[in-house]
């Protein structure tokens, strides 16, 4: 399930990467506009099925209209503008069937100081059990539909994409789903980063990151 923004074009070598599924599998492109010319020749060369359908903006609405549409067991958000390799594709093997499956981050552009992001991202993970959406959520669509599904959360600010991942994940916490990292890392772009300036991304993202883990996830009883 890939949401694609207005004008996005990152999902193209997404769909390289992911090529490689076996046939059985099913890329769901769900954007806020029409197909593009040549997307029929995509669908043939395609080895997974490949399907494109457009609506509302959003991408809570977006992956929820992909996760509507889809015949999987299993669901798998991705950003179009991540990148996966066959490490990816191996820890998906591991995923637990009543969990929140996540998987570790590293940056592929971006200033010189996205290591220390990336840092950050593990360290986010491991001491609030708060991954992003860029992480590639994993989980069945029994889980899916017990979570309800992506809501957007209030959250304001340069690059804020409408929380609707943060809120699966305090949905999942209060439902008492586990969160499961598993053991490959994905890919993505630092585009926000250089779009709005490190530092003040940082910063935004640390607000909510802290805000977060004392009014939403710090709960009885969460796992």
């Amino acid at each position: 399930m890939v949401p694609v923004g207005q004008g996005d074009t990152s999902w193209r070598t997404l769909l390289i990467d992911l090529s490689t599924l076996p046939a059985s599998a099913e890329i769901i492109l769900s954007a806020v506009e029409p197909e593009p010319a040549n997307f029929k020749a995509l669908q043939s060369d395609c080895k997974p099925q490949l399907r494109w359908v457009f609506g509302a903006s959003g991408r809570a609405d977006q992956q929820n209209r992909a996760a509507a549409l889809s015949q999987q067991t299993w669901l798998w958000f991705l950003h179009a503008d991540s990148r996966v390799t066959s490490e990816v594709f191996s820890a998906l093997e591991q995923a637990q069937h009543n969990a929140l499956n996540y998987f570790k981050l590293r940056f592929y552009d971006g200033p010189i100081w996205m290591p220390i992001t990336e840092f950050g991202v593990a360290l986010r993970c491991w001491l609030f059990k708060l991954p992003f959406g860029d992480q590639g959520f994993l989980l069945t669509r029994s889980c899916f539909e017990c979570l309800g599904g992506f809501s957007a959360l209030p959250i304001s600010g340069a690059g804020s994409s409408g929380g609707e991942d943060i809120a699966l994940v305090r949905t999942a916490r209060l439902k008492g789903v586990s969160l499961s990292l598993l053991p490959a890392k994905i890919a993505t772009s630092a585009r926000k980063y250089q779009m709005y300036g490190w530092l003040h991304t940082t910063w935004l993202h640390l607000r909510i990151t802290l805000r977060l883990a004392r009014s939403h996830l710090k709960r009885p009883n969460a796992p």
